[in-house]
């Protein structure tokens, strides 16, 4: 692969910061002691950091920007060992020893430590010539698997990085014309805030989803907004990264993941040779409950969809409700932007339903959206409370934050 030395590695527009390549090779041969266990103030700092340790084979432990809970612990590397050139930096990295800590993204409970090789980090990672040419719009955490996955890459095919991680709409938009962005991997929270555009983006060749479950109609909007894409949808977590991809909704256990992969009452399980190092991680039987309930399809070809995470169905009146499939209805509403279904103690019910959402019509009320609902649901499926709000929590990697 021919290498530019003047081509951006990474930029980012908040602060004006650009890195090139050549910057990211002197920094790796200089004189910076690895910082092992430290939150960073920005991306930059971060990207910069973790290249010089997985060329140089040190351990590192992943803490979220800007985060107290992370130390000054560092260590120096050997001089002789330098790389001659960015070519052989980057070649250096496939073949890196280096373990990856770190934590899953707490959606619905308390984080939890999970160490990586790098040869489990990149295994779906494809690079090649045709590749060499892409540019990317960064919009995850950088220290949580979805991120890192987007850093391998990028970088291993030297491409470039222009951060959009918790950006307005407005900048998203401006810097996917002004760069000429060719692909996006992001949540669907993310795209469900993007998307529908007033004016359709040609330059994206790519866009993945991922994190959380999706939708057919979320696609659509995706696919509308950006025509020349390929979208994807990807299943991954941070216990065992990216397991699964597909250009809909419903996913298929390819041969070479059939004795990987099961589905038992409901629920996907992963063989423990796919998930990392971990902390407090019970197994059964060889198999990590994923915690994410699922639906066979097709039992010839392993198709199946996704439901919800098993702790988020709620008991309505002794009925079993997914807030997933209700949200999925009430975000179809045109002028709904995103919607958060969950549910309140009731000594009646059990559980009441009530659902924040989040618009971008004036036009539109309680009443048109319970009259809505009235003809997609059950009458036990249907919010008995409604209430509007401008933004929703997010977890730290950008998912919606479920729990209150």
């Amino acid at each position: 692969m021919q290498f530019n030395k003047n081509k951006t590695f990474f930029h980012d527009l908040k602060d004006n910061t650009t890195v090139s390549y050549d910057d990211l090779f002197i920094y790796v041969v200089g004189s910076e002691p690895v910082l092992l266990n430290s939150s960073f103030n920005n991306t930059k700092e971060f990207f910069l950091n973790l290249t010089k340790a997985l060329y140089y084979d040190i351990n590192l432990t992943l803490n979220d920007l800007n985060n107290q809970a992370g130390d000054s612990s560092s260590i120096n590397v050997f001089k002789n060992n330098n790389p001659k050139n960015i070519s052989e930096l980057i070649e250096r990295i496939y073949k890196s020893k280096s373990k990856i800590t770190l934590f899953t993204s707490g959606t619905t409970g308390q984080p939890k430590k999970i160490s990586h090789s790098v040869s489990n980090l990149i295994r779906e990672v494809r690079t090649s010539e045709k590749f060499k040419e892409n540019i990317w719009a960064f919009a995850y955490n950088p220290t949580h698997m979805a991120g890192l996955q987007v850093f391998f890459q990028a970088l291993l095919n030297e491409n470039t990085i222009h951060n959009i991680f918790e950006y307005p709409k407005n900048d998203i938009i401006t810097i996917i014309n002004k760069y000429k962005i060719t692909n996006i991997s992001a949540t669907p929270t993310f795209y469900r805030l993007l998307v529908p555009l007033k004016e359709p983006i040609n330059s994206l060749n790519n866009v993945s989803l991922g994190g959380e479950k999706s939708s057919t109609d979320l696609i659509q909007k995706i696919s509308n907004s950006f025509p020349n894409a390929k979208v994807l949808n990807i299943y991954a977590s941070t216990e065992a990264g990216t397991l699964f991809s597909t250009s809909g909704s419903s996913f298929k256990i390819l041969p070479s993941k059939i004795n990987l992969v099961k589905i038992l009452n409901g629920e996907l399980l992963i063989h423990k040779s796919l998930i990392g190092e971990h902390e407090g991680i019970d197994f059964q039987e060889g198999w990590f409950k994923s915690g994410d309930m699922v639906e066979i399809i097709n039992s010839k070809t392993y198709e199946f969809v996704f439901l919800s995470r098993k702790n988020e169905m709620i008991n309505v009146g002794g009925n079993n409700v997914n807030p997933i499939e209700i949200e999925t209805i009430i975000d179809e509403i045109p002028g709904v932007k995103k919607s958060y279904v969950f549910g309140k103690p009731n000594p009646i019910l059990g559980n009441m339903l009530h659902v924040k959402i989040q618009i971008d019509r004036h036009n539109i009320t309680e009443l048109s959206i319970k009259k809505y609902l009235n003809n997609k649901l059950e009458r036990f499926q249907i919010p008995q409370r409604i209430e509007f709000v401008e933004q929703f929590s997010l977890t730290r990697s950008g998912k919606l934050k479920r729990n209150l």
